[in-house]
């Protein structure tokens, strides 16, 4: 009796420790995909902070670009603006075939300014464009943010971690189209250059 106790004891300890050996066989399968799901995360997350990066210094350059260019057109609307007023002096002591004359010249001043004003215009619309645009990338960078911290600090959260799907992919290629298409938008909408053109030739 005694044989068969200590054999069925044995019999007990072996199905324990296989069980627990299948379990932590199991355990460490899991942690290493949730450790090669974290270091695909990370490396998303890298990428996305270098995208957002690279399109700070893109804005920034291209609102430098955008500054020197409406300053150089306010400048030269303003000489102009300012010639046709010396002109009108000019006119208003002459006859009345001039005064056709200064009646044509108000009128491209008033082109000018409204010219003026169109471009200006233009470029708080451009402005607003790549605003939003760096809002949205900033959102989706502080969202991958808040979901990669929510996976650390979640107890157990190793075990429902799996790799990056296909579909992630597809989000982040969208997200990426998305940008480039605001980013296009802004850029062909930033002066209607040649709207602006033709107003120039009017001169």
């Amino acid at each position: 009796t005694a044989e068969r106790d200590a054999a069925a004891e044995k019999a007990v300890a072996e199905g324990s420790i296989g069980s627990l050996t299948a379990e932590l066989a199991d355990v460490k399968d899991r942690s290493i995909r949730w450790e090669a799901s974290a270091k695909t995360e990370k490396a998303s997350l890298e990428a996305l902070r270098k995208s957002v990066a690279e399109n700070d210094e893109a804005l920034a350059k291209k609102a430098e670009r955008v500054a020197a260019e409406t300053a150089a057109r306010e400048a030269s609307f303003a000489s102009t603006i300012e010639s046709l007023r010396a002109e009108l002096v000019t006119i208003k002591t002459n006859s009345e075939q001039q005064k056709a004359a200064r009646l044509e010249t108000e009128a491209r001043a008033e082109r000018a300014e409204m010219a003026a004003a169109a471009a200006e215009a233009r470029e708080r619309a451009a402005d607003r464009r790549a605003d939003a645009a760096q809002r949205e990338l900033l959102e989706k960078f502080r969202e991958r943010e808040r979901r990669d911290d929510e996976k650390k600090t979640t107890p157990g959260a190793e075990t429902t971690v799996r790799a990056p799907s296909s579909g992630a992919e597809e989000e982040e290629d969208d997200d990426e189209k998305k940008t480039k298409e605001a980013r296009a938008a802004a850029s062909e909408s930033e002066y209607g250059d040649d709207d602006f053109e033709e107003e120039e030739r009017a001169f």
